[in-house]
């Protein structure tokens, strides 16, 4: 059983550096930043930065639903 602790904490350790490392966090931020952004009516006269604003946030999303998916592998 302590194998598998000492496995189990090792894991948990690399997680956390690899959220250092995908800026988690931050992109958490950034999405809330955008979906700000996304909410103003006026955003919607430029389409071209709309559409800028639009394509960041779902690359965003993506990385955070792979980092979401991963993390939930790791706890089960």
């Amino acid at each position: 059983l302590s194998q598998w602790e000492e496995k189990i904490s090792s894991l948990e350790q690399r997680m956390e550096t690899l959220r250092g490392i995908f800026e988690i966090t931050q992109k958490k931020t950034r999405i809330q930043e955008l979906d700000k952004e996304i909410g103003r009516s006026d955003v919607w006269s430029d389409s071209k930065n709309a559409q800028k604003i639009s394509k960041e946030r779902k690359t965003i999303e993506n990385v955070l639903t792979l980092w979401n998916k991963l993390e939930q592998e790791v706890e089960d």
